[in-house]
């Protein structure tokens, strides 16, 4: 009984010293999360912080509504990173992706980052750098299983994670957005990505994504593995790998939102319906591909 108050005495203070460092966010306040302290703690700190399952902490003006299993396996939890599009915040990003739901009973703690007036300029992407690093090393996690995702402007920062922080994320998956700007130029990181496109999409144009995708698949070796058509010919999936166990799923659709604007930006199958959800409905859920997609492209699973 002794041991087990002391192991809640411990939580809580672990618990109430990162919300503190974090909601800071002062002078080397990060530095003890990537130095050797952090280090050290993240291999000594539990998984789970008591009973508390969801809180919110706020680092340079960025909120980030946080979801923790109530149990994690051995290795620790994995870890996903799930950004919202433009005029949305982490809540509406999980109405529509539904991830907390879903991951965490898998073993995965979501981390929903909500932008300062609901648009992520790209002077907050160090701040979101800065924030997953210090993260990651002051959490025991699993580092085999940290992966990201984002619908629109949170696809740009998926693709551009992808690109900073090569050597952390197992996978992406990006939706609505033609991004991926290293991919091509000889530093494109060895990452899975599962890419989700419409192509009646009036933000960022089919056109684009398809360069994108042919970007993508040339500079990392990709072949072909198999191709699927919906029997309505509303979407089409097309498999890649290469021989570094790197995996590539584009999945291109026809899908239209409710919106006057943007008719192919859009959600399908969200778990609360809402104007950035297709007003179609697939026989796939996005929120379940992305979780099924990630626990199949950790590190530890893919080819040397």
């Amino acid at each position: 009984m002794e041991n087990r108050n002391s192991y809640q005495i411990l939580y809580r203070s672990l618990f109430l010293w990162l919300a503190v460092g974090f909601s800071s966010c002062g002078k080397n306040d990060l530095e003890r999360f990537t130095g050797k302290e952090g280090l050290k703690l993240r291999k000594e700190a539990p998984c789970i912080l008591d009973d508390i399952t969801l809180r919110e902490i706020q680092c340079d003006r960025i909120k980030y509504t946080i979801s923790v299993p109530e149990k994690c396996p051995e290795s620790g939890c994995g870890v996903i990173f799930d950004v919202h599009g433009r005029t949305m915040n982490a809540k509406v990003q999980n109405n529509n992706t539904g991830l907390r739901e879903l991951a965490n009973p898998a073993g995965y703690i979501v981390v929903q980052p909500s932008a300062p007036n609901k648009d992520w300029k790209k002077s907050y992407y160090p701040f979101l750098t800065k924030f997953i690093q210090g993260f990651l090393a002051g959490w025991s996690v699993d580092l085999n299983k940290i992966h990201i995702t984002g619908f629109s402007q949170g696809a740009v920062i998926s693709w551009h994670m992808a690109c900073e922080l090569g050597d952390v994320f197992a996978s992406i998956a990006p939706i609505s957005y033609a991004g991926g700007t290293c991919y091509g130029t000889g530093t494109e990181p060895q990452i899975s990505i599962l890419y989700h496109h419409g192509e009646q999409d009036l933000f960022s144009r089919f056109p684009d994504a398809l360069d994108t995708s042919n970007r993508v698949i040339e500079s990392l070796a990709l072949v072909e593995q198999k191709r699927y058509k919906s029997p309505d010919n509303s979407y089409e999936r097309i498999w890649y790998q290469n021989t570094f166990g790197t995996k590539f799923q584009t999945i291109f659709h026809k899908f239209t939102n409710s919106l006057i604007f943007g008719k192919g930006h859009c959600f399908p199958n969200p778990p609360v319906r809402n104007n950035y959800g297709c007003r179609q409905s697939p026989d796939y859920i996005w929120g379940e591909e992305v979780l099924k997609f990630f626990q199949q492209t950790s590190k530890d699973k893919q080819s040397s």
